[in-house]
């Protein structure tokens, strides 16, 4: 399957509204973490290294794919009540954010544990063989992505108000491409069963299905401190699609 209409970007804003229902002061900035992804977007390597940011970009899709009932998929969340579904792995350090199927403004309120980086795609895209008959090449399919991504138009940053990028050259070293393979459990409401209506289930690889290709501008944020922060970008393209995804995140206390 190609994302030709949809484009899975990540437009999320981590804000305290509830500074206006009980008159609280709003939260600090986190300084380190806006300093520090600042810094690593000047890099040439970006917030990570290549081959580090190209894994996690592959477990961050092969993650979404791999759900077994996307009725609960962050994808569609509407609240927030899902957005750590598959994600209960106290071990792992990273946390995944993810975008809407649509430019429809989304409001998220999750809290998240502490200690945890979080990785996002501002605006990523995929492109297999699922769904599609005569298959595309391989070539095809990654020049596809390849191609939408060199059309995204606008992206922007900001951590706890901070302007940390504004344009997509601001992040031209958070660009990755990759590839990958994943398995669709064959639930009733799997990825594609309840999102798309194809009734598909099973591996995702070459030499027909796949591989699949994937690029995208991906961030990876350092531990924020406890307690709530706003963080908000937006991403568009030539093509008129745009994403505006709201997450009110609050980030639970360290009780070690």
């Amino acid at each position: 399957m190609r994302t030709n209409l949809i484009c899975f970007a990540t437009v999320v804003a981590l804000t305290a509204a509830f500074v206006a229902v009980n008159g609280c002061a709003a939260p600090p900035v986190d300084a380190s973490a806006v300093d520090a992804t600042t810094e690593a977007l000047k890099r040439p390597e970006g917030p990570l290294p290549w081959r580090e940011r190209e894994l996690l970009a592959a477990a961050w899709w092969r993650w979404a794919f791999e759900l077994p009932d996307a009725t609960h998929h962050p994808f569609v969340d509407q609240t927030g009540a899902d957005c750590m579904v598959g994600q209960n792995d106290r071990n792992n350090p990273v946390r995944f954010l993810v975008g809407s199927l649509d430019a429809t403004p989304v409001t998220r309120r999750c809290t998240i544990p502490p200690m945890k980086k979080l990785f996002f795609p501002l605006i990523t895209y995929w492109a297999d063989n699922v769904g599609v008959n005569p298959p595309y090449s391989a070539a095809d399919n990654q020049a596809y992505v390849t191609d939408s991504v060199n059309a995204v138009t606008g992206l922007r940053l900001e951590i706890d108000g901070r302007v940390v990028g504004a344009k997509p050259s601001d992040f031209a070293s958070a660009r990755a491409a990759t590839q990958l393979t994943y398995v669709v459990p064959d639930t009733a409401d799997n990825f594609y069963r309840a999102l798309f209506q194809i009734d598909f289930s099973g591996p995702v690889t070459p030499p027909t299905l796949g591989p699949t290709f994937v690029d995208g501008y991906w961030i990876s944020l350092p531990p924020l401190s406890a307690g709530r922060h706003t963080i908000h970008f937006t991403a568009s393209t030539e093509k008129g699609l745009s994403q505006d995804v709201t997450y009110e995140l609050t980030v639970a206390g360290d009780h070690r």
